[in-house]
């Protein structure tokens, strides 16, 4: 499982899981880290035992597991979805976040 998805980071560059740790099917909206619950690592440090972590923190906080790898830097967190960008943007801000992603455009916006 850690190797198909560090391969699929590799090719789409992130990745949204539902609390089953399977790729989230969300088209619409924007994602949102929350603050507090980001990681920084090594795509190699990445394991079985740290996602069912977040899948767990996930299910608490009404989430999902968020991925993205930017300059060889894994980001894992818990992430929220909501409809509008003006939310999601102050939920940003609130949240100290250098960026959203939009479902429906995928691509990264910075704060």
């Amino acid at each position: 499982m850690i190797r198909e998805l560090l391969n699929h980071l590799d090719a789409q560059g992130g990745a949204t899981l539902n609390t089953d740790l399977e790729h989230a099917d969300l088209n619409h909206g924007y994602m949102v880290s929350l603050q507090g619950h980001e990681k920084t690592l090594k795509p190699g440090d990445l394991s079985l035992e740290m996602l069912n972590e977040y899948k767990h923190k996930a299910q608490d906080l009404g989430g999902y597991v968020g991925l993205w790898l930017e300059d060889n830097i894994l980001y894992l967190d818990i992430s929220t979805v909501h409809y509008s960008y003006r939310v999601a943007m102050y939920n940003a801000k609130k949240n100290n976040q250098k960026a959203i992603y939009d479902l429906a455009n995928k691509k990264t916006i910075y704060v």
